[in-house]
């Protein structure tokens, strides 16, 4: 294990912007030495959406344009310049996540309107009270604990003979403003989609000893082992100042801006304002009024508190569909790999390789 610093991270962004007279289509993308990845079908308000790649063929940011008319020619929600910008997910784990967007506004002269959703997450094997996280799931879903806002709840889980165990809760209505995420996120990574960076961020907090190793789930449907469980803040465009900063002499609300997810201990901060007040539980008594109860502290966040830091992460996918069974294979290597000497030189072979093949040489690997 490397360090118990907080496993914080953003997990979604996506901003909504305007943009300059010259259209940001495809076509400005690629005069200016980019690679960009079309989407076949745009989407139910965006006539076109396509994805950036950045000089290693990953994706980057994905992006949103030219919004739908309606059948009198007018759009039925966005004005005409309007687009939306997501930083895909594996970016959004770097440290300069935030900084890299608000690049990507200035460098092509975007104006930025707000944040369109921010998912804002930290991953922890047991809380700071020490409590195990599934077994304080099985305590909310028995209400031993009550949680004190946000009283509509959906519970995902699996039936056992002898019971039952949640192992997904969420809180908030569609269209809130705030959605509060608690879930088994090592689950989630070994039976929906497996995304090395996240596990990645795990090593580098000390929640894990292997990055690269498959997360073990079995047939009960159970992760062998230690899950890593995760809070998750969704924050949508509807938020404006949400939360109160009581360090200065006069208390006042904190924007829901660019500025305030800048770095890792900023949205540690957050996290820790919308803990507060999204993640409050009290410990049930029946004929009690719930600011009555006792209040039951999971987290216990302080302003020392350490962040990792992740300047690079690992990639997925094998690039490239066509290519010499040798690429491939090279490829799929690259996308396990986290030690930096380890991936300069697996880098090195595949570029040798796709000089060789663009100049159809033969190339063989022993």
């Amino acid at each position: 294990m490397e360090s118990t610093d907080r496993c914080i991270n953003i997990d979604w962004l996506e901003l909504y912007v305007y943009e300059p007279i010259t259209p940001r289509d495809t076509t400005y993308f690629e005069s200016r030495g980019l690679s960009v990845r079309v989407r076949e079908y745009g989407t139910r308000h965006w006539g076109e959406v396509f994805t950036i790649l950045d000089d290693r063929g990953e994706d980057f940011i994905e992006v949103r344009r030219a919004p739908r008319k309606t059948v009198n020619g007018h759009h039925s929600i966005y004005p005409d310049n309007a687009c939306n910008l997501r930083l895909v997910n594996r970016y959004c784990y770097y440290d300069t996540a935030m900084w890299l967007m608000n690049d990507f506004l200035e460098k092509h002269d975007y104006m930025f309107r707000r944040i369109y959703r921010l998912d804002l997450c930290l991953d922890f094997k047991k809380f700071d009270s020490g409590d195990d996280p599934a077994d304080v799931a099985r305590r909310i879903i028995r209400h031993k604990y009550a949680k004190v806002y946000q009283s509509e709840r959906t519970a995902h889980g699996r039936d056992y003979w002898n019971g039952c165990e949640d192992n997904s809760l969420s809180w908030g209505r569609k269209g809130s403003m705030i959605v509060t995420r608690f879930y088994n996120k090592s689950l989630e990574l070994a039976t929906v989609h497996d995304k090395p960076w996240i596990k990645q961020a795990w090593k580098r907090c000390g929640l894990i000893d292997d990055p690269v190793a498959p997360i073990i789930v079995g047939k009960d449907g159970r992760v062998v082992g230690d899950a890593v469980w995760r809070v998750e803040f969704q924050i949508n465009s509807s938020a404006r100042g949400w939360f109160v900063d009581d360090s200065q002499d006069k208390p006042e609300y904190v924007p829901h801006t660019i500025e305030a997810y800048w770095n890792r201990d900023l949205l540690l901060l957050a996290f820790k304002n919308l803990a507060d007040h999204y993640f409050d539980f009290r410990i049930y008594e029946p004929n009690k009024k719930k600011y009555a109860c006792k209040k039951k502290t999971l987290f216990d966040i302080q302003t020392n508190d350490t962040t990792y830091t992740l300047k690079n992460t690992l990639a997925r996918r094998a690039y490239d569909k066509t290519g010499s069974q040798q690429l491939k294979w090279l490829m799929n290597i690259r996308a396990g790999l986290y030690q930096p000497d380890d991936v300069a030189a697996c880098e090195a072979l595949i570029s040798a390789i796709r000089e060789r093949e663009r100049k159809n040489e033969g190339f063989e690997i022993y």
